[in-house]
């Protein structure tokens, strides 16, 4: 018997998904990643996922604004926080 031999299939020949027993959880529960995975697929599922790091990175603080005004700027649609940050930008650093 080859070892291919010891492996059930996981699903019956009518293509439905069998049920695992307490047992073989167990067994599944024990396999770690790095005794299955190739190293490279290892690798690449540990790698960092995504946006880069920005050299100038955004800060999240709280600002009172007058109810009316938000609405305005929510209004303007997606991307109404990056418009914000450009308005204010130009207007207090850049004149």
């Amino acid at each position: 018997m080859t070892h291919s031999d010891d492996l059930l299939p996981i699903i019956d020949n009518r293509a439905e998904h069998m049920p695992m027993t307490q047992s073989e959880w167990e067994g599944a529960l024990k396999v770690k990643a790095e005794d299955v995975l190739p190293k490279s697929l290892l690798a690449e599922s540990r790698a960092r996922r995504g946006r880069p790091a920005s050299q100038h990175p955004k800060r999240l603080i709280a600002i009172r604004l007058d109810s009316d005004l938000v609405d305005a700027m929510r209004g303007t649609g997606k991307g109404w926080q990056t418009k914000a940050n450009s308005v204010l930008r130009r207007e207090w650093l850049e004149q």
